[in-house]
């Protein structure tokens, strides 16, 4: 009981470094990281395993060259311009979902997607479900169609600078990590 004591006056003693220093840590915490790019450059590996024939069992792999070709069309497919379409499209309903005009967010700071948001027709905004990002992506993918008039159209295959298929087509690289 005496240790006990002990402990809780000690604390009692220094309550106000226990609620100060922690305070001033989080402030300058804050400021150091408030101005901080909000652009972030992404890598991912992806086990190819299952590609390449690897037996767990066994510990046999398939030939080099079946693998090779395996390899070589999974790249194909994520380079591929259904692909970009799908990411394109997903990248813009996740904005027109999760953006706000008053307050940033994981997804998109909010005066960049005020001033997005002033070019998106109003029949565009229409689709757009503020609690479903996939009843938007199936939306937008209804109302696509191949014409000049068409936003949706327009802003997967002109140039825009952030949603258009040839600038991701730029910006998503894929390649083989040494001998996988």
């Amino acid at each position: 009981m005496e240790y006990f004591r002990f402990i809780v006056r000690f604390l009692y003693r220094i309550r106000w470094y226990l609620a100060i220093i922690p305070t001033i840590a989080l402030i300058i915490a804050w400021l150091m990281t408030s101005n901080l790019s909000k652009d972030y450059t992404v890598k991912t590996t992806i086990y190819t395993g299952i590609i390449s024939g690897y037996n767990i069992e066994t510990g046999a792999s398939a030939s080099s060259s079946n693998s090779a070709a395996n390899m070589a069309n999974l790249m194909h497919i994520i380079s591929t311009e259904r692909t970009l379409k799908r990411v394109s499209l997903r990248l813009f309903a996740r904005v027109m979902t999760y953006g706000d005009e008053n307050q940033n967010n994981n997804y998109i700071l909010a005066e960049h997607f005020k001033e997005f948001s002033a070019s998106v027709p109003q029949e565009v905004k229409a689709l757009i479900d503020k609690r479903s990002e996939e009843k938007t992506v199936k939306n937008l993918l209804a109302y696509e169609r191949p014409s000049a008039g068409n936003f949706i159209y327009g802003l997967l295959n002109y140039s825009h600078p952030y949603f258009s298929i040839n600038v991701l087509s730029q910006k998503i690289k894929v390649a083989r990590m040494e001998n996988s």
